[in-house]
């Protein structure tokens, strides 16, 4: 669980670079805004764990 609190928005940001262009503007918003927000609800996940 604390690997994908890391790895989400580290993967949004790999893929987002390499074919932003492609993709397209609203896409990689899409993709970079997904990427934090889970990046967010996984930390609250393990918010309890760490208390």
């Amino acid at each position: 669980m604390e690997s994908l609190i890391l790895f989400s928005p580290l993967v949004s940001f790999v893929l987002v670079g390499l074919f932003g262009r492609r993709i397209g503007d609203l896409a990689s918003a899409i993709l970079t805004i997904l990427g934090g927000a889970f990046a967010f609800i996984f930390s609250l996940q393990a918010l309890p764990k760490a208390l």
